[in-house]
């Protein structure tokens, strides 16, 4: 039944485009305009056409569309653009990130970093604290705080903090200057276990094992080496 629709919407196909040029091969009267005659057989091959689809088996219309289907898949191709790299930090900024993690993320603060002595700096701006001594001790602390960050890159062998800080002279006249600063190297730092010494004296510490321990002296003629504890 098929090739029989098949053959039907082939002559029908075929009338349709001769009625296109001359409908008169066709209707010998004349009497058929060309519109009518091509919309005659036009019908005639849609109707045709649909019923040879529908008597075709069923393993062969799925056949026919899977074709399509590969055809249509082979011809597109979707093109991505591909995820671009994250840029990797600079050691300043890996300075900061550490600087943020290891401290409050709201610190004010700048950093540095020397590639000939792989020293990290990190100066904290001046702060309100309760006396001389509490701002040693939250300065160490904080180089312990920050360390325990920044020598996790390799690049780093030393770092330093500076705390800043107001002062009056006996003039009246204030300027603000560097009230303490503690450098370490990276070998001496990782000798201790820091989270065993948290609130414990670290004052002999502090000066025998960092390489640079500066007070300022306003600061130091008031210090309490009792006070200065491990704030970890």
């Amino acid at each position: 039944m098929s090739t029989l629709y098949s053959l039907l919407s082939l002559g029908a196909f075929v009338a349709f485009i001769i009625c296109l040029k001359n409908p008169r091969i066709i209707f010998k009267s004349g009497t058929v305009s060309r519109k009518k005659s091509a919309t005659i057989f036009l019908v005639m091959f849609i109707v045709f056409f649909g019923l040879y689809g529908s008597t075709l088996p069923k393993e062969n219309i799925d056949t026919a569309v899977q074709s399509n289907v590969n055809t249509i898949t082979e011809t597109v191709t979707i093109t991505m653009s591909p995820t671009p790299e994250p840029k990797p930090l600079s050691m300043e900024e890996t300075i900061n990130e550490a600087v943020k993690k290891g401290l409050n993320k709201n610190v004010k603060f700048t950093s540095t970093y020397d590639a000939t002595t792989k020293l990290a700096t990190v100066t904290l701006e001046q702060s309100s604290e309760w006396d001389e001594s509490s701002t040693v001790k939250n300065t160490f602390s904080s180089l312990v705080k920050i360390g325990v960050e920044v020598f996790k890159t390799p690049e780093i062998s030393s770092l330093s903090v500076i705390k800043m800080g107001s002062f009056t002279d006996q003039y009246g006249k204030k300027s603000t200057e560097k009230a303490v600063q503690f450098t370490m190297d990276k070998s001496e730092f990782e000798k201790f276990d820091w989270k065993n010494l948290s609130y414990t004296n670290v004052y002999n510490q502090m000066m025998d094992n960092t390489s640079v321990h500066y007070i300022h002296p306003a600061l130091l003629k008031n210090l309490d080496p009792d006070k200065i504890y491990l704030a970890y």
